[in-house]
């Protein structure tokens, strides 16, 4: 037998073999460092998406936290007013009626100075309507004490309704005391007389204006109140 020739081919396999596993070894390792690189950027896209995700989330939250903060100051402020108003035009309702009760009316000013027991018991039920807001005074200075944080959360057209009972409040002031005239003096003007009277309650007609005007101020205060009382800001 002739070694050379058996020893030659299985060098040459072995060598093969050799360079065959290395290469193997190579591509092995090179795939490998891929994938690694590949999962590593696949890691850094997912984590910057998540940093991305949490950070969008987090001013959604911060964005949504800030309009429910500012919708509760509204609706402490909204429900106050609107009840404020509700309870103002009964007052008036109340304070209006026509005709006076046994004692009311005894707190006007010059009550019995000249004047015949008549004279005064008139000039009493003239004075009652006033006599019973004053009772509230206390009551209405609160509630117009609540007009500048009104204003300052639903605008400047949140003041009229305000206005229009404080107006109405001293209309009736006014009425009653310019119908309240001693017997010496000349009697009032018709117009002037039934606009007086309307304001404390005595008029004769059908149609209340003083009370409309009065409805339509919470009619008002209802429009810029109802919208914040009755949706709750969502997520966007």
């Amino acid at each position: 037998m002739n070694f050379d020739t058996v020893v030659g081919p299985a060098v040459v396999a072995a060598v093969v073999s050799g360079l065959i596993s290395a290469i193997a070894m190579v591509v092995n390792r090179s795939t490998s460092l891929t994938t690694h690189r590949e999962k590593i950027k696949a890691d850094h896209e997912l984590a910057e998406k998540k940093v991305s995700g949490d950070l969008k989330l987090a001013e959604r939250k911060f964005a949504l936290d800030r309009r429910l903060a500012d919708w509760k100051r509204k609706t402490e402020i909204a429900e106050q007013v609107l009840a404020d108003f509700y309870k103002a035009r009964d007052i008036f309702s109340d304070a209006r009626r026509p005709f006076a009760n046994n004692g009311e009316g005894v707190s006007r000013p010059g009550r019995g100075d000249g004047e015949t027991e008549n004279e005064a018991n008139h000039n009493d039920a003239i004075f009652a309507p006033y006599e019973r807001l004053v009772k509230e005074r206390d009551f209405f200075s609160e509630m117009h004490a609540r007009r500048f944080r009104f204003m300052a959360l639903f605008g400047e057209k949140g003041a009229e309704p305000f206005l229009v009972f404080s107006r109405a409040f001293n209309e009736v002031g006014v009425s009653t005391f310019g119908l309240i005239r001693p017997a010496r003096m000349s009697p009032l003007p018709d117009k002037i007389r039934d606009k007086y009277e309307a304001a404390i309650g005595w008029g004769t007609d059908d149609e209340d204006r003083f009370a409309a005007k009065l409805n339509e101020a919470v009619a008002q205060v209802e429009s810029l109140c109802g919208p914040v009382l009755r949706d709750m800001p969502e997520a966007e």
